[in-house]
């Protein structure tokens, strides 16, 4: 009788462990996928092809305004080369109620294309996350030229 109160106990003590080092997982994990939004944006408001899409799991994709679903590589390294001078502010994170790997973020974003074209306009993003990681594996963008 005492042999399985103490292995009751310490599986009970045990669990609960597993269960607080989990929960501490999540925690970091939610901190590391925000840290990658606000990366995100800042790698916009830098025109940096390179930075932005190493933010993105194999086979990441963007579903964008101008060109649909493509390969987030191809979306940003044919975009992004083409900005003379861009800005970005950041406003608000949102996290879905019913997927852990779905967030949303607010954002204004200014640029100058090289051939002189400007861009202004208020972008809400989708982020979808891959299972317990912090790669991304698809943004979708949405745009509000007249905010």
């Amino acid at each position: 009788m005492k042999i399985k109160l103490v292995s009751s106990a310490l599986l009970f003590i045990l669990a609960n462990k597993y269960v607080a080092a989990q929960q501490i997982d999540q925690a970091e994990l939610k901190a590391e996928r925000e840290h990658i939004i606000h990366q995100y944006i800042i790698d916009l408001g830098k025109a940096d092809p390179e930075d932005i899409t190493s933010l993105f799991a194999e086979n990441g994709t963007v579903i964008s305004t101008s060109q649909g679903k493509v390969d987030a590589s191809q979306f940003f390294n044919n975009f992004l080369p083409q900005i003379e001078q861009a800005t970005t502010v950041f406003h608000q994170l949102f996290i879905s109620q019913e997927n852990e790997n779905h967030y949303t973020a607010r954002f204004h974003f200014n640029f100058t294309l090289k051939d002189g074209e400007v861009g202004s306009g208020e972008y809400i993003d989708e982020f979808i996350f891959a299972a317990d990681s912090k790669k991304l594996t698809q943004v979708a963008m949405f745009e509000n030229l007249k905010f």
